[in-house]
């Protein structure tokens, strides 16, 4: 992911950053996560990240935030 966003390519380090935290939610949820928080604050318009964002997130406060940011 770094790789591509320091050869300029943003939109293939976004790509591969969404398949990487959507197939390590399951097993690693903490690194999805993050994952997915560090794609959100570079691309807040990227709204179909906000859903599995906020399945992952362990309280309902967590979850609705996530989820009423994503909406806005």
């Amino acid at each position: 992911i770094q790789l591509y966003e320091l050869m300029n390519e943003p939109q293939k380090a976004l790509e591969l950053a969404q398949k990487t935290a959507a197939s390590i939610a399951s097993e690693h949820p903490e690194q999805a996560i993050t994952l997915y928080k560090q794609i959100l604050t570079q691309n807040p318009q990227q709204l179909e990240l906000y859903l599995p964002l906020s399945q992952l997130l362990t309280t309902p406060q967590e979850k609705s935030h996530v989820i009423l940011i994503g909406a806005c």
